[in-house]
């Protein structure tokens, strides 16, 4: 190999690595609620059980928080305002035992509303 196609070699591999680095950093900063509709077959319903028009369901994944994300907690704490009739956690929260009263301080807002968790592999 020669020394010009050594240095083309290693200046891609260092854009290439600064590329997802940036893409990291970014990615890890873009908190993203997704909103979707799911249609239901009223004919499959009980015909004895009562029927609303909607239940709002906010599913938090992957969280990862850690202690010094200020941001990330306020995001969670104004996740209140979607109103959720349930709240869904599938795992990996927090990334530290540390954030765990952080997590707990944040999700306040949303004391009282009906949930289900599992575990993440991150999680302690």
């Amino acid at each position: 190999m020669t020394t010009s196609t050594l240095g083309r070699w290693a200046a891609g591999t260092l854009m290439a690595g600064a590329s997802v680095a940036i893409w990291g950093l970014t990615e890890a900063h873009a908190y993203t609620v997704r909103h979707r509709t799911v249609l239901v077959d009223r004919n499959r319903m009980p015909q004895e059980s009562e029927r609303s028009d909607r239940l709002r369901v906010l599913h938090l994944s992957d969280i990862h928080l850690m202690p010094y994300q200020h941001k990330k907690m306020r995001w969670l704490a104004s996740l209140a305002s979607t109103q959720p009739d349930l709240v869904v956690f599938t795992g990996d929260q927090v990334a530290s035992r540390e954030s765990l009263p952080l997590l707990m301080e944040a999700l306040t807002p949303l004391a009282g509303t009906p949930g289900a968790f599992v575990y993440g592999s991150n999680d302690y």
